[in-house]
């Protein structure tokens, strides 16, 4: 399944950052398509992954999880193309 990970940290450092974003690459397949917005692809449920990333971040961070079951898109990386086209090409 791929997921679409979303989210806002509130007066953090670059540390902060570091540490979600060490947390989402922990996913082999794994891809930012923009600043706070990433895909993942796992067997993992949402909940599971919410429950792994949200270790990284303190509780007045958010964090959204969502299923991704299609997606259209213009004007992104060729990276991001490549990575979407593998499912909805």
């Amino acid at each position: 399944m791929v997921y679409i990970v979303a989210y806002d940290l509130h007066e953090k450092t670059e540390f902060d950052y570091e540490l979600i974003h060490l947390a989402i690459k922990a996913y082999p397949n794994h891809l930012q398509i923009q600043k706070s917005v990433w895909l993942i692809e796992t067997p993992d449920n949402q909940k599971a992954v919410l429950d792994f990333i949200k270790k990284a971040i303190d509780d007045d961070d958010n964090l959204f999880v969502g299923a991704l079951r299609g997606a259209a898109w213009r004007g992104i990386s060729t990276d991001v193309e490549g990575f979407l086209s593998r499912f909805w090409g």
